[in-house]
């Protein structure tokens, strides 16, 4: 399963998410610190720094193995 977070912080869910074999696809943190620390981390992963100033159309919102849209259900 893989995921990507953005608002990341110092990575807590995404080491969660890694301890249950998840792979961090991305991850978006604007403060230095937090972002050294998932580089760290995830020295695999896209790291983002500004959320106003990315593009994240490489992304899609599509499953990147089957290349589908993925639907989130709304809360």
């Amino acid at each position: 399963m893989t995921h990507a977070s953005v608002f990341s912080g110092i990575g807590g869910p995404e080491v969660a998410a890694a301890m249950l074999g998840w792979e961090n696809l991305f991850h978006c943190e604007i403060n230095p610190f937090g972002r050294a620390v998932l580089d760290y981390w995830f020295p695999n992963a896209e790291s983002y720094e500004d959320i106003t100033k990315t593009d994240f159309s490489k992304w899609g919102g599509a499953n990147q193995r089957t290349h589908r849209r993925i639907s989130v259900p709304a809360f």
